[in-house]
């Protein structure tokens, strides 16, 4: 592994022998992969991600529209007229029939709590 070219920024003291690596997806500047967006829905806005990113209908589903993802003040704000402004090749037709044929139990949703003990490894934290 080269070291020369790793943003130090990035890293965050653990102890003497290991760092977590904090990761920062630049949604304005690059665009993700599914499974990307999907593994840091917790980490970014969701409202950024439906700015910056071209998503399917399923996802926007699954995780722009559903409620357990809204952790904020703005991402609890998005409504199907925001998801055809910022998702223009998305029909209104297409994410209404989508979204009345879609069933949560299809979806392996982990809760926000779920993923923070995991990726703290700390279940006395919550």
């Amino acid at each position: 592994m080269n070291l020369d070219n790793i943003n130090y920024n990035n890293f965050y003291y653990l102890n003497k022998y290991y760092y977590i690596i904090i990761i920062m997806l630049d949604l304005y500047n690059n665009e993700y992969d599914r499974q990307t967006l999907k593994n840091n829905i917790y980490d970014v806005k969701l409202i950024d991600i439906l700015k910056t990113q071209k998503l399917d209908v399923t996802f926007i589903i699954r995780y722009i529209l559903n409620n357990l993802y809204q952790l904020t003040n703005e991402d609890k704000k998005i409504n199907v007229d925001l998801v055809l402004k910022f998702q223009p090749h998305i029909t209104k037709y297409n994410l209404m029939k989508t979204l009345n044929e879609y069933d949560s139990d299809d979806d392996s949703v982990q809760d926000f709590e779920t993923v923070s003990i995991n990726s703290t490894g700390d279940s006395n934290k919550m």
